[in-house]
């Protein structure tokens, strides 16, 4: 029996984007052993009657609704608990501003049936900006902590204590850590085994706790360079702009710091004080980021003291009410 691969794509007020995105893959994936699950993650303009309309009668596409914006993971799980329930072996995360440039999927499935080691594996990745795709080893409070102005601008770290892996770009690398979130295959009894996406991330840093995840069970990374797909960068979050994308990254860092990477009690107040500090500046010269910065103090409170759960609720409350 040929193994069937189930291909995620989060919608959120995107159609066209999907559209290209579904376009590629059929355009693209010659076999016949997939199946595309476009979940609507409540999108607020007519994207899903738009999808309704294009893919009712489509075998290859089963649509999913959501009732409510839950956030990347919990839009994303909708699909993958689906694809569980249809029995398929692999689950493709994309997003919508992925398009295939050849039989990425394929060749994915492929390494990882050569490679029982590893839980995650993505492909090559072309974007406007010229940022192919990163090896990256997990997130650490040091980590963190270099990634932030002033000590970004210092070059004398130890490699140890940088983020990307150094590799040659050339030929199938597997180490330990994750790749990009954009676009990414995984097993389903893997993803079953780790609990799927953690829902407590609305959005960003999924990938980091997927490594995390995929470490508890001794999977490790893959990067294969014959797959190729393009990558037109946050075409979604970008309408919303900056404010809005930083406060999102700032809640989910700290997020995985505390939750995962289960950093000290000082550790805690440092990245809070740094984190909270850089908004408050920030939001003294960005009018539309003042919304968000009486937010952000409240939902670190909760996440410092553990409370994952009230952090999430506060951060859903607010959203839907955007």
């Amino acid at each position: 029996m040929k193994k069937m691969t189930g291909i995620i794509i989060l919608n959120y007020n995107s159609f066209e984007c999907t559209l290209r995105c579904v376009q590629s893959i059929l355009k693209n994936e010659k076999n016949d052993n997939y199946k595309i699950y476009i979940v609507d993650n409540a999108s607020n303009d007519d994207s899903f009657c738009n999808l309704q309309k294009t893919y009712n009668c489509f075998d290859k596409v089963t649509l999913l609704e959501s009732k409510k914006n839950g956030g990347y993971s919990y839009g994303n799980n909708i699909g993958i608990k689906q694809a569980i329930q249809d029995k398929m072996d692999y689950v493709v995360i994309a997003n919508p501003d992925i398009y295939l440039e050849n039989e990425a999927i394929s060749i994915l499935t492929d390494a990882l049936d050569q490679n029982p080691e590893v839980g995650i594996a993505g492909p090559a990745l072309d974007q406007p900006n010229g940022v192919g795709q990163f090896a990256r080893t997990y997130y650490t409070f040091q980590k963190s902590i270099i990634s932030k102005a002033p000590f970004r601008f210092f070059h004398f770290w130890p490699q140890k204590y940088m983020r990307d892996i150094e590799w040659e770009g050339k030929g199938d690398f597997i180490f330990e850590g994750t790749v990009a979130g954009c676009f990414f295959i995984v097993r389903t009894k893997d993803f079953q085994t780790i609990g799927l996406f953690d829902e407590d991330f609305f959005l960003y840093n999924e990938e980091d706790v997927l490594a995390y995840k995929m470490k508890q069970i001794n999977k490790k990374c893959m990067i294969v360079p014959k797959a190729m797909v393009f990558h037109n960068h946050s075409v979604t979050t970008k309408k919303r702009g900056m404010p809005f994308i930083y406060y999102y990254y700032r809640i989910s860092e700290y997020l995985l710091l505390c939750k995962y990477v289960r950093i000290t009690i000082l550790q805690k107040i440092v990245i809070y004080l740094m984190n909270i500090g850089w908004f408050y500046f920030y939001s003294l010269k960005e009018k539309e980021a003042k919304q968000y910065f009486q937010r952000l103090k409240r939902i670190y409170k909760y996440i410092y003291k553990g409370n994952y759960e009230k952090a999430n609720e506060s951060l859903y409350e607010r959203k839907n009410r955007e």
